[in-house]
């Protein structure tokens, strides 16, 4: 694990002209990742209990040698934050969107993981024409329904997401690993302490009313959700 992101965070991606900017948007504070070279841009979205760093440090290198690449903290992950308590996925759009336009990106490529992808989605439906192409991994989108929740909570033996996807112990964080990671690492207790210590701990109120958002929200017809009509990749599975 020497010089993973989970324990040392560098300057950059690896790339020299890759560094953090931090963005006041009203009440909304985003700290993202910003640079490389080409004619197009490319807005990459963490999954939930991630940040920039952690989830894209292996793409990113080879992402801007051919792009301009864009990568926040999503609000309450990492180190953005919102002073508004309005902990929906429209949220977290509407800071994207103004994101956006305070970097003057008129066209974007947009990518997003898991969670990353649901607010993908959402910001397709608030800024379509700005949306050149969408890659969505392991994600439903916002086509996420009840009767998805239930057999996902059925499969890992828990009675509530947030049993899942906001682990307190070691072996909790494992469980979650085995749905996140194809191959997952090795993760020996001190490791998956740390890993708690600095993702799950520092925001976990924050975290719940998140989830409990994204619940509230959860449909019952996946025909309650326009389609994105860019170019759309979906990678899922191994």
């Amino acid at each position: 694990f020497a010089g993973d992101p989970v324990m040392v965070e560098p300057r950059h991606f690896g790339q020299p002209d890759i560094g953090p900017q931090r963005s006041d948007l009203g009440p909304d504070h985003i700290r993202y990742w910003e640079g490389g070279t080409g004619p197009e841009t490319i807005l990459l979205l963490h999954g939930f209990g991630a940040d920039a760093l952690w989830q894209w440090h292996p793409q990113i290198r080879d992402l801007a040698r051919d792009y301009r690449v864009i990568v926040p903290d999503l609000l309450w992950f990492g180190e953005s934050y919102s002073s508004d308590p309005d902990f929906s996925i429209q949220h977290q759009a509407r800071a994207l969107v103004a994101l956006l336009e305070h970097e003057h990106v008129k066209r974007v490529n947009i990518v997003g993981v898991s969670y990353g992808g649901m607010v993908s989605h959402e910001v397709i439906g608030r800024a379509p024409a700005q949306i050149d192409r969408v890659v969505l991994v392991s994600s439903p989108a916002r086509a996420f329904l009840v009767e998805d929740k239930r057999e996902v909570l059925a499969d890992f033996g828990v009675t509530k997401v947030d049993q899942l996807l906001l682990p307190q112990k070691p072996d909790e964080l494992r469980r979650l690993m085995s749905l996140a990671y194809w191959k997952p690492p090795r993760l020996p207790d001190f490791i998956a302490r740390g890993v708690l210590d600095r993702y799950y701990v520092p925001h976990r109120a924050e975290h719940l009313a998140l989830l409990s958002a994204v619940e509230a929200n959860t449909a019952t017809h996946r025909e309650s959700f326009e389609v994105p009509r860019q170019p759309t990749l979906i990678i899922w599975g191994e």
